[in-house]
């Protein structure tokens, strides 16, 4: 799911949570493929994606180096 959805409808007051599949690799990467496929048009990030994305990364960074 992106991100500013995710964001929007937690903002809403709709709680959010994420899938995460896991297991041995030869049984997850199929399925993370087939998904990447099913959802092409999904995985190009928005503009408020990136941002986030960017914004959480450099969070993460700075807190690594305290």
């Amino acid at each position: 799911m992106a991100e500013s959805f995710s964001f929007g409808l937690r903002n809403a007051g709709f709680q959010v949570s994420k899938y995460m599949p896991f297991g041995n690799v030869d049984m997850v990467i199929p399925y993370l493929l087939r998904r990447a496929e099913e959802n092409r048009g999904m995985l190009s990030a928005s503009t408020l994606d990136r941002q986030l994305m960017r914004k959480e990364l450099w969070r993460r960074l700075k807190a690594a180096t305290l």
